[in-house]
């Protein structure tokens, strides 16, 4: 298998990584080494099609999921102008990486959670385009949670949080989170349960009553709780114990 890897390594490059496929397209195969003859039967404008529509599929959803295109407007734009060429950037890092399979997808992640990883080593000196990376993983992951909350791949986004039958995230307005104890100065919640997807004021008066229930809340949440209007404190009482029944 060890003497496989080489070849496979080059063959991931040459479906993902464009201008490592442009070189080898003009007849530089120095990248490959001793295999270089190994490769010179190789279909390139076949590699060609081949990755650009996977970069179409994963732009649009049609892999699967809604779409990394429709998922991150803002944070793609912020990153390469559009939502095709970071796709595309993203498959040169991240298509011939070790536990990743043929369409970008990490071993057992989503793959709006393996691209916002990717995107956040990309904006990590740019605060404001990573608060809206944040929203944008956040919406688009919870909008599927809330049709399935125990989906088929792992949540291993710090910020988000399973809660029995649902899931819970709360971010910053203002600037992004660096941890799961980075306590947000002006809270935005997202809620995924029942199956719902939930966010705004409705969302954060939950986010807050479940907090305040697990003990030892932040203050913001002890804060908003106080001032909850006892009918509305009332229907999240009964809310809660729908999502405690379901289970």
């Amino acid at each position: 298998m060890d003497a496989l890897r080489r070849y496979d390594e080059l063959l991931s490059r040459l479906l993902y990584d464009r201008p490592f496929r442009e070189r080898a397209r003009a007849g530089d195969w120095s990248a490959f080494g001793e295999e270089a003859d190994a490769f010179q039967t190789v279909d390139l404008e076949r590699c060609e099609a081949l990755s650009t529509a996977i970069r179409d599929g994963l732009v649009s959803g049609q892999l699967g999921g809604l779409g990394l295109g429709h998922v991150f407007p803002e944070t793609t734009s912020a990153i390469a102008g559009g939502a095709p060429e970071a796709v595309e950037a993203f498959l040169a890092a991240s298509g011939a990486a070790p536990g990743f399979d043929g369409t970008c997808r990490e071993a057992g992640v989503s793959v709006f959670e393996s691209f916002y990883r990717w995107a956040e080593g990309r904006l990590i000196h740019q605060p404001e385009a990573l608060r809206v990376a944040q929203h944008e993983l956040a919406a688009g992951l919870f909008r599927v949670l809330a049709a399935k909350p125990h989906p088929g791949f792992r949540i291993e986004w710090p910020l988000a949080r399973p809660l029995g039958q649902g899931w819970l995230c709360v971010l910053d307005a203002a600037r992004p989170l660096y941890s799961a104890w980075d306590a947000p100065d002006t809270p935005v919640a997202y809620v995924a349960a029942l199956g719902q997807y939930v966010t705004g004021a409705d969302a954060l008066d939950f986010a807050a009553m479940v907090l305040e229930r697990e003990g030892k809340p932040p203050r913001w949440a002890s804060e908003r709780v106080a001032a909850l209007e006892p009918a509305t404190a009332d229907e999240l009482h009964a809310l809660l114990a729908s999502w405690d029944a379901a289970a």
